[in-house]
């Protein structure tokens, strides 16, 4: 016993050094700090080869070979030919099976002529084609934003920015005064609770993100998106610096519906391309476009200096709506608007029952949908400085929103208008919601809109 003891620990000796060693090597290598190296992604080239790799693919299942059309119908009636001679052959009639015989001989003959093949013209124009199309009709990547920006800087004209923000509807000296507009409160909108999802319950919202700072009204033939671009910003405050890159400091509402509704049955919007006017409209009467500022507030942006999971919850959504919501349809749907008529108990307003309905409660700005999450119409245009979101009326909304929304043109220089807007939290963790941004207008008058291209031009002058 003693013997075998000393030769398994003379054995095992070796084996135990060296697990101690490699422990020891371990515990150094932890207490090593690991270098924090930068990563740049190349966003542009990784689409390059994305593409690259698309066309590769659909090249090498075109250049598959197969046999054109000739070789399909012989090869077809040469089997059948095979068929008939087998069956005349059991039947006995062997005297009339010259004729079938040569027949198939034939059709093998020209099928093994030809051969199959690939037609690489047909090919190479199928290949540019659903390059163009898969080209046009894909989701947007990071990169292919930031080449579009690029090109935009790039292509854009050098006509000088107008100094006209806010000049057609002022901030009220009073409460209620027409053609105005003021701050409201925040804790005016019922939304979600930190438990809806289980009680359903609704509570007023915590403070806005952002705070008004100018509103205007102008008329329109078409949308016309982006208007920040054409527009000189106010001056960057001491909060406002150093705002994260995500985080805009200017955020824009951009709202354009048409003067004339469209046909409850069939019918279709305008296409206009976004950022222009256009002198051609396909409407009898040129339509609205609202636009409101905000910026944000400096409670916002002591709270963005903050680690992130002190943060509240629709902060937190925002951050990843500003970042995703332009290459992700169903985040963008996620957008939410509120209007609430202050005044709704005015006895001279007449309002339609279906404006009634949904005063005061929050509509997604998405499309419907019979199967599967509705997609977002939320026009988004941004730059280092500001977010806009646009909508198009008559084509995002239902024609009945539409016909509800411009019978109400003659009550609109009566209706005092909150409204809000908010990104919604679908799980618990996003909960409770709050605003965005919100803001009321006062008593607007259509009639007094002025038109935007004499607007831009009368400044420019």
């Amino acid at each position: 016993r003693a013997a075998g003891r000393a030769t398994i620990n003379l054995l095992t000796q070796p084996l135990t050094q060296l697990q101690q060693l490699s422990a020891t090597a371990k515990s150094n290598e932890k207490k090593k700090p690991i270098p924090k190296k930068e990563v740049q992604v190349d966003w542009l080239g990784m689409n390059k080869k994305a593409e690259e790799f698309c066309i590769d693919h659909d090249r090498k299942e075109l250049l598959k070979l197969h046999l054109n059309m000739e070789a399909r119908i012989a090869w077809t009636l040469g089997w059948l030919l095979i068929h008939a001679i087998v069956l005349w052959y059991l039947l006995g009639d062997r005297a009339n099976m010259w004729p079938l015989l040569l027949t198939a001989a034939v059709c093998f003959f020209i099928v093994s002529f030809r051969g199959p093949e690939a037609d690489l013209q047909g090919i190479e124009y199928y290949i540019q084609q659903h390059r163009n199309i898969r080209t046009k009709n894909q989701v947007p990547t990071l990169g292919m934003i930031r080449q579009m920006k690029l090109q935009k800087k790039a292509n854009q004209d050098q006509r000088p920015k107008l100094h006209v923000l806010g000049t057609t509807l002022k901030r009220s000296t009073f409460s209620g005064e027409p053609m105005t507009w003021e701050i409201t409160q925040a804790s005016n909108f019922n939304l979600r609770g930190p438990n809806y999802l289980k009680d359903r319950k609704k509570q007023p919202s915590p403070e806005a993100l952002y705070e008004p700072f100018g509103a205007d009204l102008l008329r329109a033939a078409q949308p016309f998106f982006d208007l920040p671009r054409y527009l000189v910003l106010p001056e960057i405050l001491q909060h406002e610096r150093n705002l994260p890159s995500w985080l805009p400091r200017i955020i824009v509402q951009n709202m354009w519906f048409p003067g004339t509704p469209p046909p409850l049955l069939g019918g279709g919007g305008s296409s206009t391309p976004q950022g222009t006017t256009g002198t051609a409209s396909l409407h009898k009467e040129k339509g609205y476009m609202v636009a409101c500022y905000w910026r944000i507030t400096p409670d916002t942006a002591q709270t963005i200096a903050k680690d992130e999971a002190s943060w509240p919850p629709h902060l937190r959504l925002w951050k990843r709506y500003a970042q995703q919501a332009e290459t992700a349809p169903v985040l963008n749907g996620c957008f939410k608007g509120v209007a609430s008529v202050h005044n709704l108990h005015d006895r001279d307003l007449g309002l339609p029952r279906l404006v009634k309905q949904y005063n005061a409660k929050p509509v997604l700005m998405a499309a419907s949908a019979l199967v599967g999450e509705r997609q977002g119409v939320v026009k988004i245009s941004r730059d280092d400085d500001y977010f806009e979101f646009g909508f198009n009326v008559e084509t995002d909304f239902a024609a009945m929103s539409n016909h509800a929304l411009l019978s109400m043109k003659d009550t609109f220089p009566k209706l005092v208008l909150d409204l809000g807007w908010l990104v919604e939290g679908r799980h618990s963790q996003d909960l409770p919601e709050g605003l965005l941004a919100c803001l009321r207008v006062n008593k607007l008058n259509l009639a007094l809109a002025p038109d935007l291209e004499d607007w831009l031009k009368f400044k420019a002058d």
